[in-house]
């Protein structure tokens, strides 16, 4: 991999991206026009004040933080912003991951629910001994028995 000189580092909080250690992202200063500054700001979570300046050419954000269609490339592979892009993509804003149970139960289909507590309901197991032998099914995965002689 090709050394980077440049010290970038994300200013977004939570977020650790630098230009050394991701030379694939590009890293964006804030915009010198006032309104859409205070839109990155808001954004990005962070306040101007004695812990935060936002100094020119020495205050970033990546471009993980903007939206695929925010961002232009030129044909000789230089990366720019769109006019008015705002960062909008956070750990913060991601959308909650469902709980094992809901994705459980949305990959079972309504035969095979699984109960608050997390047991297969009675109907669910008479559907599985229907379907197939069943005996192939418990041999494959159960791993406690000990094998019968000769298999």
């Amino acid at each position: 991999m090709a050394q980077v000189s440049s010290k970038c580092f994300c200013s977004v909080p939570l977020c650790s991206n630098s230009k050394q250690k991701q030379p694939y992202l590009s890293f964006h200063s804030f915009p010198a026009e006032e309104e859409l500054r205070k839109k990155w700001v808001i954004a990005i979570r962070r306040s101007e004040g004695p812990n935060f300046k936002i100094l020119r050419n020495s205050t970033h954000v990546c471009s993980a933080h903007f939206e695929p269609q925010d961002i232009y490339v030129t044909p000789k592979g230089k990366t720019w912003l769109k006019k008015g892009a705002i960062p909008r993509r956070f750990s913060w804003t991601r959308p909650a991951r469902q709980s094992v149970y809901s994705r459980v139960n949305s990959r079972l289909g309504d035969s095979a629910r699984l109960d608050e507590e997390g047991a297969i309901g009675e109907q669910a197991v008479g559907v599985l001994e229907e379907e197939g032998d069943g005996s192939a099914a418990v041999r494959d995965h159960d791993y406690v028995t000990r094998p019968t002689p000769g298999e």
